[in-house]
């Protein structure tokens, strides 16, 4: 066997081609191509390579109930709603890494005045492809009058947990 010397240069150059998936998926490359999926409420619009968590609030914001996600922020969040009306909590989350199949908790409380209106915990699976932007939703209806704090919690697999607000008035007519 004749043993070649190879600069250490042409030896980088070699692994930098291969790509990382293949070490890290025993060969096989996940493919992690663009995509919106809609999974109980949470909708995602990203890609995925990771499995440490880390995720960050983008926005917390009023939606009208039942309108598409709004990924680039075009439209302006509700400021008001009629009395009775549904409205969307959207909390944008943008998952920067996190493991397949993580769950998204969402902790949501309201607050009118000094009093707590609402208290609830959601959670949703994150699929496959966790990573990319994410608008986990909440649906609310608010009958009494006034200004609605909403404080909106959210935990990845458990990690630390990370707080968005947003606040819209409930009037009798919109």
């Amino acid at each position: 066997m004749i043993l070649k010397r190879v600069p250490f240069v042409a030896v980088l150059f070699a692994l930098a081609v291969i790509p990382v998936s293949a070490f890290a998926a025993g060969g096989r490359d996940a493919g992690g191509k663009l995509s919106s999926q809609h999974r109980a409420g949470a909708t995602k619009h990203g890609r995925s390579h990771s499995s440490a968590v880390s995720f960050s609030i983008v926005t917390v914001r009023a939606e009208s109930y039942g309108s598409a996600p709004d990924w680039k922020f075009q439209r302006q969040p509700l400021s008001s709603v009629a009395s009775g009306k549904a409205v969307n909590i959207g909390t944008y989350v943008n998952v920067l890494s996190a493991p397949a199949n993580a769950v998204a908790v969402l902790d949501v409380t309201g607050v009118l005045g000094r009093t707590v209106m609402l208290h609830d915990q959601k959670s949703y699976n994150l699929g496959s492809n966790p990573t990319g932007l994410w608008r986990l939703s909440y649906p609310y209806v608010g009958h009494a009058l006034g200004v609605r704090n909403i404080t909106v919690r959210v935990s990845i697999n458990n990690s630390t947990w990370k707080t968005g607000v947003t606040h819209f008035r409930v009037a009798r007519a919109v």
